[in-house]
């Protein structure tokens, strides 16, 4: 009863699962990301017990509410976050002091922008990140944004494999990826949110396929690393 009942709601509330991803994700509880992205990321890790222990959380925001990486967390995965939020950022050095925390906003160069920092910390992002007709109320600050690659070689300077890069930059997030160094820090899965479907053919050709999408948010893995269920 109690999974047909977890089956049913999850239908309702979003929609049919579609992949054998999703389905496996309604059985692993608990969740703590937004739309139920950790639950598929669990099973990702299920039908690959060598994925590397760790994860790149890009855009992390607050270290447990709708986070995609604190479940990994608690289950005793290590990794680097990454908030242009100072107050945030402090947040995860109190609740995973474990982590290695950066205050940093990411794009494709190094270069000074506008970034909005929402009254709605979800929603905070690089001024003209996205198309909006109006700004959410918040305040804006002057601030220098720097790649990934410049951070990972700062705080993680070995070549290595990641297991999970997750990046949440509110229409910046085709900027960020772009930013990565591809050869020396190959992350088996990515977790990002791809509106237009450039993000898409930018991560197909490099070797990733789609596991799954929690609406907005799209779970691709790398092709060589992770078997297709299909």
């Amino acid at each position: 009863m109690k999974i047909a009942s977890r089956v049913l709601s999850y239908c309702l509330s979003r929609r049919v699962p579609s992949t054998f991803f999703e389905w496996a994700a309604l059985f692993r509880r608990p969740s703590f990301s937004q739309l139920g992205e950790d639950g598929i990321l669990q099973a990702i890790v299920k039908l690959c017990p060598n994925i590397p222990k760790n994860y790149v959380d890009v855009g992390a925001n607050h270290p447990a509410k709708f986070s995609n990486s604190f479940l990994f967390y608690i289950r005793g995965l290590r990794g680097v976050t990454i908030e242009p939020n100072p107050a945030l950022v402090e947040l995860h050095r109190v609740l995973r002091p474990e982590d290695t925390q950066v205050c940093a906003a990411v794009s494709d160069n190094s270069r000074d922008v506008d970034f909005l920092f929402a009254n709605t910390d979800e929603i905070s992002a690089i001024v003209g990140s996205e198309k909006r007709t109006s700004l959410p109320d918040g305040r804006i600050v002057r601030m220098r944004t720097e790649t990934l690659k410049e951070i990972l070689d700062r705080v993680w300077p070995q070549p290595f494999e990641i297991g999970f890069l997750m990046v949440d930059c509110e229409g910046h997030d085709l900027f960020v990826l772009r930013s990565h160094d591809w050869e020396r820090r190959q992350p088996w899965v990515v977790v990002v949110e791809d509106v237009t479907g450039e993000t898409s053919d930018f991560l197909k050709s490099k070797g990733y396929f789609l596991v799954a999408t929690c609406e907005i948010s799209h779970i691709y893995a790398l092709r060589e690393k992770v078997p297709s269920p299909v």
